[in-house]
């Protein structure tokens, strides 16, 4: 092969590797040890790092470029500095499944290696793991090699701050179809030591069903299962103004929605596509109930009170019970029937706020419960509903206003009572 045959191939290679190349690599593809000083001395070609390996063979990394390092190259270039059996892992391969978030000033690139093999990390920047598991946990096709889905979720689950940000992680590569709570299930269950993995057993069995978030996860496991309340259908697929949409959480038997609102699609348009939503609800004859990431976090025993109280009057004859000493949903529930078939409980629409990382529910101040705000025309009656029509304009309803309540069937709080309510919630003790 001839030399401009030989940096043409040498060249083709780097392009396919974000412009990284070994000096084996272009060795092998016929340069000449003075084409690559060459180029290394007149600045055409940079080196990233040359150690000396345990036989004395000199490792090194060239780019064949002269800007600063892109994500990429650097990713590129970690995988191709640790040698034999290197593939991105735990954050750097959550990258490359969209998983996690770069940070513009984070270069820590994550390596993991076979567990056979010492490797020095030979930049600073680059943390090097050991997995015995690596040769099946490794993509066969992705480029630049990295872990498969399931484990690299494993690895950032292991790596995660809190449970809610582990199971978040598991939600969001369901909900997005690039893996399955089975395989994530059939991962965990060739781990014999893994954080959380009872908890995160259970929140697989609860995607199975259908929750697709941190928000519909901490639902399940904060409000609707320890309160003893109906298990609702999850993703339940309906007809609303002649398109298609689903509803979080249907108690199909006792005509109740309950909607779990995050930033994804309640934010702009969708608000309107919401307050359409309930009144087809109302129309078909169910209530709907909306919850966002303070109230499911901040009140569960309140919110399961307020979804107890809306399921009796459909008809439930079962029974809330306490989820932990000193619980108070039995003390909301009595408040709530105390005062009678005014029926004091609303749902305060209100746009979300910003949500993090992992998709809708995420940190976002939704709905404001009036606990004890009887009012004309309240959401709840033990055994009567009355029914009223709320017109929402701008004013008072735009992003960071608020909303009056808005309810299906039950109707919709007029402005003075839900004022009126706040006032009651904010005077209310704890």
């Amino acid at each position: 092969m001839n030399l401009k045959a030989a940096e043409q191939a040498t060249l083709a290679l780097a392009a396919s590797q974000s412009g990284m190349i070994t000096r084996e690599q272009a060795l092998r593809q016929g340069m000449s040890r003075k084409q690559l000083w060459h180029r290394l001395r007149t600045g055409r070609w940079r080196r990233l790092c040359s150690d000396m390996g345990k036989a004395g063979k000199r490792r090194a990394v060239y780019s064949t470029f002269t800007g600063p390092l892109n994500r990429s190259a650097r990713m590129w270039g970690a995988v191709l500095l640790c040698g034999r059996g290197a593939v991105l892992s735990h954050e750097s391969a959550g990258e490359i499944w969209s998983l996690s978030e770069p940070r513009p000033d984070n270069r820590t690139v994550h390596i993991t290696v076979p567990s056979g093999r010492t490797v020095r990390s030979p930049e600073p920047w680059i943390k090097i793991h050991h997995s015995s598991y690596l040769t099946s946990s490794t993509h066969p096709s992705k480029r630049p090699p990295c872990t498969r889905v399931e484990e690299t979720v494993f690895d950032l689950t292991q790596s995660a701050t809190g449970l809610d940000q582990a199971t978040a992680l598991i939600a969001e590569a369901v909900r997005r179809g690039i893996t399955t709570h089975a395989r994530i299930v059939g991962m965990i269950r060739k781990r014999p030591k893994m954080r959380w993995r009872a908890e995160i057993l259970e929140t697989c069995g609860e995607i199975a069903d259908g929750a697709q978030s941190i928000l519909e996860l901490r639902y399940v496991r904060d409000v609707e299962r320890p309160h003893g309340l109906p298990r609702a259908q999850r993703q339940v697929r309906r007809k609303a103004d002649g398109r298609g949409i689903v509803v979080d959480n249907l108690v199909r038997a006792y005509r109740t929605r309950i909607e779990l609102d995050g930033q994804r699609g309640h934010t702009g348009d969708g608000v309107l596509r919401d307050m359409w939503r309930d009144n087809q609800a109302a129309v078909d004859g169910e209530f709907t109930l909306r919850f966002g990431w303070n109230d499911v976090t901040g009140r569960p025993c309140e919110i399961a009170a307020v979804q107890a109280t809306v399921l009796t009057a459909n008809g439930w004859t079962g029974r809330l019970r306490p989820c932990r000493p000193g619980c108070g949903a039995e003390r909301t529930l009595r408040a709530l029937s105390s005062t009678g078939a005014a029926g004091p409980v609303t749902a305060q629409r209100v746009p979300p706020g910003p949500d993090g990382p992992h998709g809708h529910g995420v940190p976002t101040d939704r709905t404001d419960l009036n606990r004890m705000a009887p009012g004309p025309s309240g959401v709840v009656a033990q055994r009567t509903m009355s029914r009223s029509v709320a017109l929402d304009g701008g004013a008072g309803h735009r992003m960071g206003d608020g909303v009056p309540p808005v309810t299906s069937r039950g109707g919709c709080a007029g402005t003075r009572s839900w004022w009126a309510g706040r006032a009651s919630a904010r005077a209310a003790p704890p």
